[in-house]
């Protein structure tokens, strides 16, 4: 007998409506059963001498209702497995005895919390955010000397929905805690509470002797909306520690003060390579057009996430003296990874390039990729690269070029792909056009040696228009 495995289609106490509201993104299309091997697989799952692949048999059998199932299912009910007659009942299983629950009212929270149960106590301090509890701030902070990291993180996350000014007790915790899930907590509540006393002292954390407080406390600032900080973070940029360089560019990139820009120019050589990459997306953000030489140069230079941080900045600075660099991208193969080339399409795009036709022709329907030691065989470019490469199409307006693609594409996408190129043939020509449905769009997975019975996979590139 072949092993069956349930993966995301069948579940336990699912109806078909449910799972039609769960399924509309990825098309999936749900009838009685998937195929008649499927179906003849569940079936014999409950001859299965594992009890557990017995309930799961059941579960699918009773969610698909086929009526010529009904009397097998009943045949369960004398099974020697008391969860599996009662699977075969459709009754649950008792609840255990020992489940905590959430405490609902102010006098079950405080009892929680003053609990010696971690769970119990995490549980209370999850219903002081959820019932907006602000009068019981105080009492959670106790609950930040706990040495369980988790119940710590749950208290932060707690004082940050409530908005209570405890700011001086997450910057102590901020400081303190040795957890990084913590420290990010306390950092992100900070910034939910955002006050005068909150924004001072991560402030004056900015030069705390731990880096990684220094690079937290960078980072929540970023997420301040005041541009005016971002000239506090311009000494981080060339801090010893590569990720308080890192963050600190990363916050002035979302502070979008012009007054940063020079600064982050200056640092763009002078900072470590880990950092480099965030300080280039940075000055794209800025849209610091004086460092387009720079980027240019980095291109060809930098590590694959520079490179591709400075084709997306290329693309935003608007400076057409990048479109030749940003083509050269997209032919030479061994010094750029399919991100940087996603970037280098989406810049053509956004700087009006019109003349990159043939080369993202080839990249969306041809194996560019040269193959890898020890192959001789060529791949696709990495779909989201491809994708990018449609988009590119699509902004060019021109109907005959998607018919050309279509006719190009000798082997089927896979299934995101094609609802990529169906939004562009749908603007195109005027009218809607679907992925077509194939195996690829499961939810599944199955062996059966009584093939296919639906889908039928459609012939490529598998896009149609809509019936």
């Amino acid at each position: 007998m072949k092993t069956l495995f349930f993966i995301g289609l069948l579940t336990a106490g699912s109806t078909f409506a449910q799972l039609i509201e769960t399924n509309l993104e990825t098309g999936i299309i749900l009838l009685p059963v998937k195929d008649r091997a499927t179906h003849a697989m569940l079936r014999a799952s409950l001859r299965e001498n594992d009890p557990l692949l017995r309930i799961q048999g059941l579960v699918a059998l009773q969610t698909i209702r086929d009526p010529a199932d009904l009397e097998l299912i009943s045949q369960m009910t004398n099974d020697p497995i008391a969860t599996v007659r009662e699977q075969a009942l459709n009754r649950p299983p008792p609840a255990p005895v020992s489940v905590i629950k959430a405490p609902t009212n102010p006098a079950e929270v405080r009892q929680g919390l003053s609990n010696n149960s971690r769970l119990t106590q995490q549980l209370a301090v999850d219903a002081v955010a959820k019932l907006q509890l602000t009068d019981l701030a105080a009492e959670l902070l106790p609950l930040l000397e706990s040495s369980d990291s988790v119940l710590r993180r749950h208290v932060c996350e707690a004082l940050g929905t409530l908005r209570v000014e405890q700011s001086a007790a997450l910057a102590r915790q901020l400081a303190r805690d040795d957890d990084p899930f913590v420290r990010r907590a306390a950092a992100e509540a900070l910034v939910a509470i955002h006050s005068d006393q909150g924004r001072a002292a991560l402030m004056e954390l900015l030069h705390h002797q731990n880096a990684l407080v220094r690079a937290e406390s960078a980072r929540a600032l970023g997420g301040w909306r005041q541009p005016a900080i971002a000239t506090m973070l311009h000494p981080l940029l060339l801090d010893t520690d590569a990720q308080v360089a890192r963050a600190a560019a990363d916050a002035i990139g979302q502070l979008g003060n012009p007054a940063s820009r020079q600064p982050m120019l200056a640092a763009l050589t002078k900072c470590q390579p880990f950092a480099q990459a965030r300080v280039v997306w940075a000055l794209g953000a800025l849209r610091a057009t004086d460092a387009v030489p720079a980027l240019i140069e980095l291109i060809k230079t930098g590590s694959d996430e520079t490179q591709s941080n400075a084709a997306e900045a290329l693309g935003k600075l608007g400076d057409t003296q990048a479109v030749l660099p940003l083509r050269k991208v997209l032919t030479d193969m061994r010094s750029h990874g399919p991100t940087t080339r996603q970037r280098a399409i989406e810049a053509l795009r956004l700087l009006g390039d019109r003349d990159s036709i043939k080369r993202i022709m080839q990249i969306i329907t041809e194996k560019i990729v040269p193959p890898p030691p020890g192959s001789n065989e060529p791949s696709y470019d990495m779909d989201d690269t491809r994708a990018e490469g449609v988009r590119y199409l699509e902004y060019l307006g021109i109907p005959a070029l998607g018919e050309q693609m279509l006719a190009k594409l000798t082997d089927m996408p896979s299934y995101t792909l094609r609802q990529v190129i169906a939004g562009m043939l749908s603007k195109l020509n005027g009218q809607p056009y679907m992925a077509a449905y194939t195996t690829d769009c499961r939810h599944y997975l199955m062996e059966s040696s009584d093939g296919e019975y639906y889908p039928q996979s459609p012939p490529p590139p598998g896009v149609v228009p809509v019936p």
